[in-house]
């Protein structure tokens, strides 16, 4: 799916799946992110210090995506 630059701000996600979906510039601020599936998501910048993520689930690759903010460099 195409979720590009959809803005779930305060959004109540909890337990959501996020199939396949790209992310790419979507907004996820002060959500309740709890449970919620992105283990196939891409493309995803999310700041955990802005959302409730406890349980949420990501692949190695899209996990990434949670640091974004940080500016760092990984290789």
């Amino acid at each position: 799916c195409n979720m590009e630059q959809a803005d779930f701000s305060h959004a109540d996600l909890t337990s959501a799946t996020f199939k396949d979906c790209n992310l790419k510039d979507t907004i996820f601020e002060h959500c309740i992110l709890e449970k919620t599936d992105f283990k196939t998501a891409y493309n995803l910048a999310i700041d955990p210090n802005k959302n409730k993520m406890n349980g949420a689930k990501f692949s190695k690759d899209n996990a990434l995506g949670l640091l974004l903010k940080y500016q760092l460099k990984i290789a």
